[in-house]
């Protein structure tokens, strides 16, 4: 429920347009309600990595989106709170990024050091052939990323906007990781 507090805080924080501010807010429900099945097809003990960011997420084709990085199960908490991450990043992406066009993709990678488990490092990178504006427009979503990054889950976000699209990196706590899957 604070959650979705937060995110309705968020979402009308600045609403110059109600329509549009209640649509994002119905897309994070959505987010967040996809999590909630993947939670509870597996009995709320872990959420894939992948199943976050790489499989069908949002109903964009999976052959757009590159996946590098061993699965990894985390727990509810740490999946809901990428969940939110994932949902922002293909918003932003469909609406003025590599998703905007037929033949731009995203390459997501992630490591994960068995040695030091308590962090999980990832960068989001957006390739269009197209050359993408550079000037960035800080909004809502950039709120939520670091809200979330940098706020619940105590980790450090850092944005990059390139001719050659976006590229997000991040490192998060993973104090609750329930473990690798196989």
């Amino acid at each position: 429920l604070a959650t979705i507090q937060s995110m309705a805080r968020q979402s009308f924080r600045d609403p110059g347009d109600l329509d549009n501010a209640r649509y994002a807010f119905e897309a994070r429900i959505m987010a967040l309600s996809r999590v909630h099945n993947v939670l509870a097809d597996r009995r709320w003990e872990a959420v894939p990595l992948t199943a976050l960011f790489c499989d069908n997420v949002q109903g964009i084709d999976p052959a757009r989106i590159e996946c590098r990085g061993e699965e990894l199960l985390l727990s509810p908490k740490t999946g809901v709170a990428l969940a939110i991450v994932s949902h922002e990043l293909f918003a932003n992406a469909r609406r003025y990024g590599a998703l905007c066009d037929a033949d731009g993709r995203v390459e997501i990678g992630w490591v994960f050091d068995r040695a030091a488990p308590d962090r999980l490092a990832m960068t989001w990178r957006e390739v269009r052939s197209r050359k993408f504006d550079t000037s960035l427009r800080p909004g809502m979503g950039l709120r939520i990323l670091r809200s979330i990054v940098e706020g619940e889950l105590g980790g450090s976000l850092a944005i990059e906007l390139t001719e050659a699209g976006l590229i997000c990196t991040f490192e998060v706590g993973l104090t609750e990781a329930a473990g690798f899957a196989g």
